[in-house]
């Protein structure tokens, strides 16, 4: 009784949402182009890699869940075409609501688009990325320092008033 009840709650689980690409750029152009991605949407952080089966992994935060891992798998159909699968999946459990693959689709579409976006990259623009996104990263530095200093000011004066 007790594997039936498991296998029943399973039946509302909805499978990850993939798609597929054949893009006219080698592998290591499309390698290259997708390890920029959070370079050009910062909602995408760059979480593992593996040369050999041609894999890449980021993940997405969202709000009201853990967020989702968008896995990359590309393989060479010519010396100049590749193929390009993309899956979304949740960090935890699975998707079972029509609303998580609403969302889910959305990070298909984002990405993709920033993927196109980053393959016609030329290298004085990822430069000028990579020289933004580390200034940004200092200023969100200091960003914390400030707030950290507000909140310690706040809660001194309010400590001082009682």
């Amino acid at each position: 009784m007790g594997n039936f009840k498991t296998y029943e709650n399973m039946l509302g689980a909805i499978p990850n949402p993939k798609r597929s690409l054949d893009i006219d750029f080698n592998l290591e152009q499309l390698s290259n182009a997708i390890i920029l991605i959070p370079l050009k949407n910062s909602k995408y952080k760059f979480t593992s890699k593996n040369d050999v089966l041609k894999t890449f992994r980021f993940e997405a935060y969202e709000l009201l869940s853990l967020g989702v891992y968008i896995d990359f798998s590309i393989s060479s159909i010519s010396d100049t075409k590749s193929r390009v699968e993309i899956e979304v999946s949740r960090k935890i459990g699975a998707f079972d609501q029509s609303y998580e693959i609403t969302n889910a689709n959305e990070h298909i579409a984002k990405i993709t688009t920033t993927l196109s976006e980053c393959l016609i990259l030329k290298p004085e623009d990822v430069k000028q990325l990579e020289d933004k996104n580390k200034a940004l990263a200092s200023n969100k530095g200091c960003g914390k320092t400030a707030a950290v200093l507000v909140g310690l000011f706040i809660g001194s004066a309010a400590l001082l008033f009682f």
